[in-house]
């Protein structure tokens, strides 16, 4: 499975990280990489495919999915990437996996080191060691969160940001490697079921009927079930999730605002200008011009 494995006594270390969306149809990069990538896809679908030990692996990361793709593994694409897929990736070292101890030396000074004394066998129970999962799907609004904020720290200029990055990666890695264990022993709920459909149409217009159609439920017995456990209405939520993606995307392109709101599902630029002031307090030029691009 070539699976990336974690240490508690060695941080990983971050090679580079940030935000794509494809303006043309590519295929993923042939390479044999000398760092661990992971990719999580906002929108759209990515296709990879990884070799080793003579063995193909074809994967497809399709929207709120994310992919680990292990350091000297053979990886590239077969089918292209169309225009408008949107993704994060993280280029990473874990130091049990450097070539060698030259490059291990050159990046000691992050590594904590047990350098006191303990009794026989303290130490090694302190060394715990766990598989990060190959795929996962679903991404839960944690980890989603701790992506977004991951880019924005690596490309921020302000050291206390980029201080910690190290350890921020620790944190993400150990949530995706205890997710499927955590999903497992805790059934999705309906209330979380109705969020990640919102969450992957929110470029719809929302429709009472649709969700009605997709969960075979009443729409009475959906909202009053969200409602309590969500503290918010379906139709609020979905204009949230909408809301924060244009601030997002106004943050982070250059697409006119016209364009943005179409992305979305708003055809009349005009009621988006009307729901966004409304959400966020502010027109989409105005908070353009006030939120500097990430």
């Amino acid at each position: 499975m070539n699976e990336i494995v974690l240490y508690t006594n060695e941080l990983p270390i971050v090679y580079y990280a940030d935000k794509c969306i494809a303006t043309s149809p590519f295929i993923h990069t042939d390479r044999i990489a000398d760092f661990h990538v992971l990719i999580y896809v906002i929108r759209g679908q990515i296709t990879v495919t990884e070799e080793a030990n003579g063995v193909e692996t074809n994967y497809e990361i399709n929207a709120d999915e994310l992919l680990f793709l292990k350091q000297g593994t053979h990886h590239y694409g077969k089918k292209k990437i169309l225009p408008g897929t949107e993704w994060y990736f993280i280029h990473f070292h874990t130091a049990c996996n450097w070539k060698d101890n030259e490059e291990k030396e050159k990046y000691k000074s992050y590594i904590p080191e047990l350098d006191m004394e303990y009794p026989i066998g303290v130490e090694e129970r302190m060394h715990y060691k766990i598989a990060v999962p190959k795929k996962i799907t679903f991404i839960d609004q944690t980890i989603r969160r701790q992506l977004q904020e991951f880019v924005t720290y690596f490309h921020s200029s302000e050291i206390y940001r980029r201080w910690d990055l190290n350890a921020h990666l620790f944190q993400l890695l150990s949530n995706c490697a205890f997710y499927k264990q955590g999903i497992q022993t805790k059934p999705c709920s309906l209330s979380d079921k109705i969020a990640q459909y919102l969450q992957q149409h929110m470029d719809l217009p929302y429709k009472a009927e649709e969700l009605e159609k997709e969960f075979y439920l009443s729409y009475k017995h959906m909202a009053a079930v969200f409602r309590k456990e969500k503290q918010t209405t379906m139709q609020q939520y979905h204009t949230n999730l909408r809301m924060q993606e244009a601030c997002r995307k106004l943050r982070s392109t250059t697409f006119p605002i016209g364009e943005i709101g179409m992305q979305l599902g708003y055809k009349d630029m005009l009621y988006f200008s009307r729901c966004f002031h409304q959400a966020i307090g502010m027109s989409p030029s105005e908070y353009r011009k006030r939120i500097p691009m990430l």
